[in-house]
């Protein structure tokens, strides 16, 4: 198994980055029925993805959103919200500059952003400008006024957090910021980082050893009961190894990427969904991946803080951090590290 601290050694061909950047961009809402960034097609939003160094797979929407199945990850589009976020050696935060122009091109602007991501598992491999939180948090100081925090201890397992409101201006000041806006989409999440998966488990997801189709892996796996019956599914098989699937359920997202190889076996979870707890489908998920060790990071929005109890009772796991921001942004933040025992 990989080394999930950052700081691994294996050689470069082997060290595939699993643990994903985020960006979540809300814009200042124009019109409660306008498009907003939802008018930009495909191929301006691939012309985004070349500059993160990542390109799109497939798309599908429903009445709330568009789905972008990405080579690296998921882009998922709401008229007044984006949430893009890319695995191993991509360039994220170049995005921004063209994502601002964009929403321009709309009639609007950028009203908040968050960047987040899991500690690395390679940081020595990636481009400079993600090659550690304080080279990312003086990229977004470029074009934004916030603040960059570490969620847990930072020399162990822990969630890189950066949040604003404030665009800079020409001159680099602060501009002055929106007006309070409604809410754009769900503020709630739910990601799930898990390391070192059951070798069983991840045979399904080598393309010589699967079910079938991408599709009849979704399903042969249980993980179609992970989506809650979502109304678009866009899964993908990789050759030779390898899975995505985006899913949208109303104005919920579902995303699921797996890194099988056994060196560096990685599975990611996140969801939008909002539930009373996520207790229920954080042991889900858990349960059939079978990981020897993860990471939960629960996102709420400010009228409604996170219950421990979400995050707890694991059987045969060891809760090693749980560290909390409550407040200090428009979310409080909830990150937990678990291990078997």
């Amino acid at each position: 198994m990989a080394p999930n601290v950052e700081g691994g050694v294996l050689p470069a061909e082997l060290s595939f980055e699993g643990p994903e950047k985020k960006l979540e961009v809300t814009f200042e809402v124009t019109s409660k029925d306008a498009l907003g960034m939802r008018a930009i097609g495909r191929d301006d939003w691939q012309t985004l993805c070349t500059v993160g160094e990542c390109s799109i797979l497939n798309h599908v929407r429903n009445d709330h959103a568009d789905s972008y199945l990405l080579s690296e990850s998921s882009l998922f589009v709401y008229p007044f919200r984006i949430m893009m976020k890319t695995c191993g050696g991509t360039k994220l935060l170049r995005v921004i500059p063209l994502l601002k122009e964009y929403a321009a091109r709309c009639g609007t602007r950028v009203a908040t952003i968050m960047f987040s991501r899991k500690n690395y598992m390679y940081p020595h491999l990636q481009p400079v400008e993600h090659s550690s939180f304080e080279v990312e948090k003086e990229y977004l100081d470029r074009y934004f006024a916030g603040e960059g925090r570490v969620v847990g201890p930072e020399d162990g397992e822990h969630w890189c957090v950066y949040y604003s409101n404030l665009l800079r201006d020409e001159d680099g000041l602060p501009a002055a910021p929106p007006p309070p806006q409604p809410a754009a989409a769900r503020s709630d999440c739910m990601e799930i980082m898990m390391l070192g998966l059951d070798e069983e488990v991840m045979q399904q997801f080598f393309k010589k050893h699967a079910a079938g189709t991408a599709w009849e892996v979704t399903r042969k796996t249980g993980i179609i009961d992970l989506l809650l019956g979502a109304d678009q599914v866009d899964d993908f098989l990789f050759d030779p190894c390898g899975y995505s699937v985006n899913a949208l359920r109303d104005d919920a997202y579902f995303t699921i990427h797996i890194t099988p190889e056994s060196h560096g076996s990685f599975v990611s979870f996140e969801t939008n969904v909002s539930v009373e707890s996520y207790d229920g489908l954080c042991h889900a998920v858990v349960s059939l991946f079978k990981p020897r060790k993860f990471s939960v990071a629960v996102v709420r929005g400010n009228d409604r803080k996170v219950d421990v109890k979400e995050l707890s009772n694991f059987q045969g796991f060891e809760e090693k951090i749980s560290s909390r921001v409550d407040g200090h942004w428009p979310y409080h933040v909830h990150f937990s590290h678990y291990a078997v025992e």
